[in-house]
């Protein structure tokens, strides 16, 4: 279901009646549609699908979907041609849409990467011409608005978050690139991020990022704890994650040599003696 039709309708108006005015993500009316928008998107971002873990800017940021200012702001690095052009690559130069800067179609939340990476990426699908009145339908944006668009009609996600459009689709290929979901080291901090802010406690999120297949740095790893935890600094966690992954590394080690002995074991046995090894044991320790 579009995420318009979850919001309560009184919510809304109270929001668009703001109308035309200077950005304040402080007043009343956008903080309570914010709200109301959080739980409408499930808690997820509106363009990575990721959960979002809190209420907190740096955490959820309302994005305007058609940026509501100039891009370049000086106008000694403003190309008018640029900002009129439909080439994906022109897209962040942008007249602005100051007038659409409360209209509750315009709003959406997003994660603190996506909405940084996106910028004033501007997604209406033909530039050519500015519109009065705010688009009104699907095929006005050159990419995924929640407002009108379902994002699976678009967007797959795989497991491991790998995004892949569907049927070759625009709008997701635009979403993909805005975002920097096709950049791999933009895809390994954000299994970082899954991987810490997922989890209950601090030991939990050490131990499995310590042991997940991306090799995180042990600064990276400390840096993220501290994000969700804080309170006990970088350096000291940062210290804790390589106890860890000594441990970790015995660990592997001894694993592997108890694979080694039960195999050793096994071709040495007599036949009628022998016994497979273990799959549960194979699956712990085999690195």
């Amino acid at each position: 279901m579009l995420i318009t039709k979850l919001i309560d309708e009184g919510v809304v108006e109270r929001l668009r009646k703001l109308g035309i005015a200077d950005w304040d993500s402080s007043k009343a009316e956008v903080t309570a549609y914010r709200e109301k928008l959080l739980d409408a998107q499930s808690w997820q971002c509106a363009y990575c699908r990721r959960p979002i873990h809190r209420d907190e800017l740096g955490f959820r940021e309302l994005d305007h979907v058609l940026p509501k200012s100039q891009s370049p702001a000086k106008a000694k690095n403003f190309d008018l041609n640029k900002a009129r052009s439909n080439l994906r690559k022109d897209r962040r130069h942008t007249q602005g849409f100051a007038e659409f800067t409360y209209i509750p179609e315009n709003l959406v939340i997003a994660c603190k990467r996506c909405n940084s990476h996106k910028g004033a990426y501007d997604g209406l699908a033909d530039r050519t011409l500015k519109p009065v009145a705010y688009p009104s339908k699907s095929d006005d944006f050159e990419w995924i608005n929640l407002h009108f668009d379902i994002p699976s009609d678009y967007l797959e996600v795989l497991p491991g978050f790998i995004y892949t459009p569907v049927a070759g689709s625009e709008k997701a290929k635009a979403v993909i690139h805005a975002c920097g979901l096709d950049k791999s080291e933009e895809l390994k901090a954000r299994a970082l991020d899954q991987i810490v802010f997922s989890n209950a406690s601090l030991a939990t999120s050490m131990l499995e990022a310590v042991f997940n297949r991306e090799k995180f740095s042990d600064h990276d790893i400390a840096v993220k704890l501290d994000e969700k935890y804080g309170g006990i600094g970088v350096d000291t966690l940062e210290s804790c994650v390589a106890t860890a992954r000594d441990a970790a590394s015995c660990m592997e080690k001894l694993g592997a040599a108890l694979i080694d002995i039960a195999e050793r074991i096994s071709r040495a046995a007599p036949v009628s003696r022998q016994a497979p090894i273990p799959g549960e044991l194979r699956a712990t320790f085999a690195t």
